[in-house]
């Protein structure tokens, strides 16, 4: 039997916190990952292109976002923003094995995350341990 592949976790946030959590988390399970805490999509991006992670945790409240109330920002998927970048790295193909899941405090804006392509959306608030470890479960499949 071959060694467990050691899954690569972005978390991108404007907030450390997150990011540390997610780092802890990893402390608490039996699946080897390693985290890179990244705090602008701009990083985020250029990162994709040249190591692209296993898994995308992706705040849906990024300051360069220009957010905007959801009833706005389901209709408006403008360039520069936290949906239309996840709309970006669903649609390209290059980036296919990539599962996002959009995290934030607003529990409201799952359906904007939905809308946007995300795989999967969590309120930050209920992002446990046991979430995250289901959520490393369901992604092995992409890759075996």
């Amino acid at each position: 039997m071959g060694a467990k592949p050691i899954w690569d976790v972005m978390v991108v946030d404007d907030m450390p916190q997150f990011g540390k959590l997610v780092e802890q988390y990893t402390m608490m399970i039996d699946i080897p990952c390693h985290v890179r805490w990244l705090s602008t999509l701009e990083e985020a991006e250029k990162i994709l292109r040249t190591r692209p992670p296993h898994l995308l945790l992706l705040d849906m409240n990024m300051p360069t976002d220009h957010w905007m109330p959801p009833q706005t920002a389901r209709t408006n998927h403008q360039p520069g923003t936290t949906l239309s970048f996840c709309q970006r790295v669903v649609s390209d193909p290059t980036l296919a094995r990539v599962a996002v899941v959009m995290v934030s405090v607003e529990s409201q804006a799952k359906d904007q995350a939905r809308k946007a392509g995300a795989h999967a959306f969590y309120n930050k608030y209920d992002f446990t341990v046991d979430v995250f470890e289901d959520i490393l479960l369901r992604i092995s499949a992409r890759y075996q």
